[in-house]
């Protein structure tokens, strides 16, 4: 029996980052320990938080004052954090970066006076808190049928995508709404994680006898998942554990295929792969199967990355791999006025080192700047021996001088050698471009 495992199965990063703000709630102990409404959805996952005091909350008003509260990926409406937060709670955000980019692009498009139609789901909590970003007046449709039916009366229209919908289906969702309509602006913003996902089930469904899609019940990704691999596998079952599996199913299967939602936790992934491994006894088989499904980056390595989202203190990175990344500021930039904003964007190409790998918290922690020094490092060798002029900006005054940067690498000037003149106030330096020539390099 040969086993596929997608590489892409498990956690994707904003529910990584959902689990990692819940624990540092948990950590801090800020009185009691809410989440506003399932942090993913996944049974197991849920199970195993409850165990550990953390309770579920429906609505704002049932949260305790003086509690903690994780606002999970999927994101809240603008009124729903006021409301957070006139109730003095003490608030974890975890909302998805792919989320933050659809609501901030609704609340802007809606200023400008368009009408926004959202595909989706009008019960999802992620649709419902981006309805919230245009004063709750979107047209949400959850397919093609809706899209034709659709009657509006508007100048401007722009249209925009849960994160976990099909790919196929949005692009035929955007067709017939050019149809229908003349001013449209449409926004794919179907996270990148999703349309790995589906892509890599398709592919593996093609080539497979059997189809397994393991995760939650209530988890929209998970159910797109199946769709996609029943489309090329008519052999397709979503499962929720392996206790789920008929053993009698796989006798008869010499070629499996395995995925997993974008909320199942990687133990569940493994109970599954263990189960079919009692068939034949090849328990090491599987175990390498997936370990190797895991640790894809190690400590040192130089990988290549796209950026897909960020906020004011780091940026989200897709590597390809099965773990997003995270660049924190300090290791994007050392330039002490840099800001994400205006100067980087999403899709934006980015070549990082790899500080860390969590695989229990599913990130990966990287560096742009240590990349970049080794670089520049040669550079100011190339200037040094050819005595060559350049320029630097100025970050900082200090005993004796003043230190610049250039391109992340710092640089001090004397104070003798700033100008021909004595310099009595070296902060007037502060933040100006000078040009210098390197006397001593170490």
């Amino acid at each position: 029996m040969d086993i596929v495992l997608a590489k892409s199965a498990g956690f994707c990063f904003g529910v990584s980052n959902a689990i990692k703000m819940l624990d540092c709630a948990i950590q801090e102990k800020s009185g009691t320990i809410y989440t506003l409404g399932e942090i993913i959805h996944n049974k197991q996952v849920i199970d195993y938080y409850t165990k550990k005091g953390v309770l579920v909350a429906y609505s704002v008003d049932d949260i305790q004052k003086g509690s903690s509260v994780v606002i999970r990926a999927h994101g809240v409406c603008p009124k729903v954090m006021e409301h957070l937060k006139k109730r003095g709670l003490s608030i974890f955000d975890a909302t998805c970066p792919y989320v933050k980019k659809i609501q901030k692009l609704v609340s802007d498009k809606y200023k400008e006076g368009y009408k926004i139609i959202i595909f989706g789901n009008k019960d999802h909590p992620e649709v419902i808190g981006i309805n919230g970003y245009c004063d709750n007046t979107a047209y949400i449709i959850a397919n093609e049928k809706e899209a034709n039916g659709l009657e509006i009366n508007a100048d401007k229209i722009c249209v925009v995508s849960q994160t976990t919908q099909k790919k196929d289906c949005l692009e035929e969702v955007f067709r017939i709404l050019d149809k229908k309509f003349k001013n449209v602006v449409k926004f794919d913003t179907i996270c990148s994680a999703t349309s790995k996902r589906q892509e890599e089930a398709k592919e593996i469904a093609k080539n497979v006898d059997l189809m397994f899609v393991v995760g939650g019940v209530t988890s929209s990704n998970t159910q797109k998942l199946c769709e996609v691999a029943s489309r090329y596998c008519k052999n397709t079952l979503k499962i929720e554990v392996a206790s789920e599996i008929n053993m009698q199913d796989l006798e008869k299967t010499k070629k499996i295929g395995v995925t997993a939602g974008a909320s199942t936790p990687d133990w569940v992934i493994k109970e599954v792969l263990t189960k079919m491994a009692e068939l034949e006894n090849e328990e090491l088989d599987f175990k390498t199967l997936f370990e190797q499904s895991l640790v894809t980056l190690h400590t040192g390595d130089v990988v290549d990355g796209t950026i897909i989202g960020f906020n004011e203190k780091e940026a989200y990175v897709d590597l390809g791999y099965k773990s997003d990344g995270v660049i924190p500021k300090a290791q994007f930039s050392l330039d002490p006025d840099f800001r994400f904003e205006g100067n980087v964007k999403v899709g934006d190409k980015v070549k990082v080192f790899v500080i860390n790998v969590s695989d229990r918290e599913g990130t990966v922690l990287l560096s742009k700047v240590r990349v970049e020094q080794g670089d520049v490092k040669e550079k100011l060798k190339e200037y040094f021996n050819n005595k060559a002029v350049f320029s630097v900006k100025v970050v900082e005054a200090v005993k004796g001088g003043v230190i610049a940067l250039f391109n992340g690498i710092k640089i001090f000037i004397p104070g003798s050698q700033l100008s021909d003149k004595y310099v009595e106030n070296l902060e007037s330096y502060v933040k100006k471009m000078v040009e210098v020539r390197i006397t001593e390099l170490d």
